[in-house]
């Protein structure tokens, strides 16, 4: 009996622990099989838990050993980004047997070994960016057999590793200090990322990568060439950015935007151009097929400047960024360059003053997103039309807190969307004005009035509202100024007129009013005493009896 009391106490036990729900761990947030942890340490993860992601450590892991992976040996997806992991043991990672992706972003690892990976076949994903890289060993990738994206970016790397994942479909390694280019032959490779590095040039023979669909290349002092940017070199090509600096611009030549614009009535749908030169602007005119185009901080250098219509039917993103020159040239284009299909539209930078509702209508009549920031916008009511049409929600405007007036004067460097563009201008009273009308003129100096017969056109009233208009408007600066209420605007011509001669004419209907009054009083009163018989004195003489008839 005793026995079976026990049984029963361990059984109910065994089902109670297995009802209560794990507890998640402090600083931590568990959702199903995933447990992301900002601050702390690694925690007690249960068999069910398969992704795991720490930032900021606290304290930090300077080493990543045996000893810490060990227990998280059956996760699928692990992220220790800014766990302050400053180097990666031999094996460590090879007992992570079912890991597919990896991430030790933010860190400050310097060199990747040739067993760091072993055992991990059946990673997919590997992201090392934001490290202190400068020595990965050779054949260090080489049993990844299942890489698909590797990302090496804003290191401090000289070369790429020769032996790469055959099947890899991305592979990013801008930002290092790469001076040559990598022999790539990778039939599988989709997106290539060589931007801002220390190479010169790229041999089109060095790179067999016919199913490319997006590329970047360019650095300091880059020297691009029409043979490798071509339809013929990148058939499937979708996204092209090619790049300079700020101190060595790269030049973009006309074969080579020839080249460019061929690719982009077959496959090539997004360009961007930052830091380049070109000396034609008439490529960019027929890029039919372009659905983004970015050109940033793009100088032209021609000797002879003209308006080019930009034939962009499918365009939706268009970006002028620090390209004044291009953007004054995409204002002045013919009417014909309507782009109907663009919906954002970014311009900072370009030395802006004005932009017009009737711009908006005649280019861009379907956009939702506009930037004007870093523009020195002049605020009139031709900019009135952004602030409405934001407020409405139609209209999105980017950088808004960047978008500063800079003229007049009272409106520098206050947001254009809070700024007063437009005085308000109180509604006058109506008028009635006919072919011929007689007007009364009173001078407040003398108690006469003067009339005098003037012949007024049937459009008058509309001529005093806009002289009103007028001079309302020339106030405007003082308004903005000082903020001034109501009690401040100033009235229109002829108002205080208009006023005395109402109270005039209100006391002359007064006056007649009480003299209409008194005269039926007087009347009333005389037709009360004709009833009235006055018989004080009267003498009676005749025998005969009196007899009185009143009427």
């Amino acid at each position: 009996m005793a026995l079976r009391v026990i049984i029963l106490a361990v059984g109910s036990v065994v089902v109670c622990s297995r009802g209560e729900p794990p507890q998640c761990p402090q600083q931590c947030v568990c959702e199903a099989s995933a447990v992301r942890c900002e601050g702390g340490g690694i925690p007690t993860l249960g068999q069910n838990i398969t992704t795991f992601q720490l930032q900021q450590a606290n304290p930090a892991i300077p080493e990543l050993s045996p000893a810490i992976t060990s227990p998280l040996h059956h996760l699928v997806s692990l992220d220790l980004g800014g766990a302050g992991v400053r180097a990666l043991q031999p094996g460590a990672l090879g007992l992570m047997g079912q890991l597919r992706e990896l991430s030790l972003m933010n860190n400050t690892i310097t060199v990747i070994h040739l067993n760091t990976f072993v055992n991990c076949t059946r990673l997919e994903t590997l992201f090392l960016d934001n490290n202190n890289l400068k020595i990965i060993d050779e054949g260090v990738f080489a049993s990844l057999h299942r890489l698909r994206k590797l990302s090496l970016s804003h290191n401090h790397l000289h070369t790429l590793p020769q032996s790469l994942p055959q099947h890899l479909n991305l592979l990013a390694a801008h930002h290092n200090l790469i001076r040559e280019a990598p022999h790539l032959t990778l039939h599988y490779l989709t997106s290539l990322n060589l931007c801002h590095n220390l190479i010169k040039h790229i041999n089109p023979n060095q790179i067999s990568l016919e199913n490319l669909q997006e590329l970047c290349v360019g650095g300091s002092k880059f020297i691009l060439s029409d043979r490798l940017i071509s339809a013929q070199h990148f058939p499937v090509l979708e996204r092209l950015h090619l790049k300079g600096t700020s101190g060595t611009m790269m030049n973009v030549d006309d074969n080579i935007l020839t080249n460019i614009q061929h690719m982009s009535t077959t496959s090539l749908n997004t360009l961007e151009l930052d830091f380049c030169s070109i000396t034609n602007m008439g490529a960019f005119g027929d890029m039919t097929k372009l659905h983004t185009l970015m050109l940033v901080n793009v100088t032209v250098f021609a000797t002879r400047m003209r308006s080019v219509p930009f034939r962009l039917p499918r365009v939706a993103v268009l970006d002028f960024s620090g390209s004044p020159s291009l953007a004054k040239d995409f204002l002045a284009s013919p009417a014909t360059g309507i782009l109907r299909s663009l919906r954002v539209l970014r311009m900072p930078w370009c030395r802006i003053a004005n932009f017009p509702k009737s711009v908006q209508m005649q280019k861009v009549p379907n956009m939702t997103y506009l930037d004007l920031s870093y523009n020195p916008l002049h605020c009139t009511c031709d900019l009135s039309w952004i602030p409405n049409e934001v407020r409405e929600g139609t209209l999105e405007l980017g950088k808004e807190m960047r978008t500063l007036c800079s003229t007049p004067t009272h409106l520098r460097n206050i947001p254009l969307l809070t700024a007063t563009l437009c005085p308000f201008v109180a509604t006058p009273p109506p008028v009635t004005v006919l072919a011929s009308t007689t007007t009364t003129r009173h001078t407040p100096s003398t108690s006469s009035l003067k009339t005098t017969n003037t012949k007024t056109p049937t459009t008058a009233p509309t001529q005093v509202f806009l002289e009103w208009s007028t001079e309302a408007s020339g106030e405007s600066s003082r308004i903005n100024a000082s903020h001034a209420d109501s009690s401040s605007t100033a009235s229109p011509p002829g108002h205080h007129g208009r006023q005395t001669l109402y109270i005039i004419l209100g006391s002359l209907c007064a006056l007649i009013f009480v003299c209409v009054l008194l005269m039926v009083g007087v009347c009333v009163l005389k037709h009360c005493r004709t009833r009235q018989l006055n018989v004080s004195r009267v003498t009676y003489t005749s025998k005969e009896p009196l007899t009185l008839h009143t009427r």
